[in-house]
């Protein structure tokens, strides 16, 4: 397994771009595990599938599944991409100037 500082970024950015309608066909059943792309696939972070039926007892009927994703955090992820580019900073810099005035 090769990692660096590039494949990091990469991952990084698939959790923070990720598109929520990636998950779902066109006619918005969700997909599969394995029919997602492998960008979007890597942003779950968890799953849950439930067979679903209707009545009790001899009656009772299956009538789908219930599929439930959990994504990555899309907000902490950008917020760490933010800080890899320096987009803001904890820092508050001043010069001695701004300190040692004569007003």
């Amino acid at each position: 397994m090769e990692i660096s500082v590039e494949r990091v970024k990469e991952e990084l950015a698939k959790l923070a771009f990720v598109d929520p309608r990636n998950f779902f066909r066109a006619d918005g059943s969700a997909k599969e595990i394995t029919q997602m792309d492998a960008a979007t696939a890597a942003c779950v972070a968890g799953m849950e599938i439930e067979d679903q039926y209707e009545g009790h007892s001899a009656d009772r009927k299956y009538i789908g599944k219930l599929k439930k994703f959990k994504l990555a955090d899309k907000g902490q992820n950008l917020e760490r991409l933010g800080r890899h580019l320096k987009m803001s900073t904890d820092k508050v810099e001043f010069s001695p100037e701004d300190i040692f005035t004569d007003a």
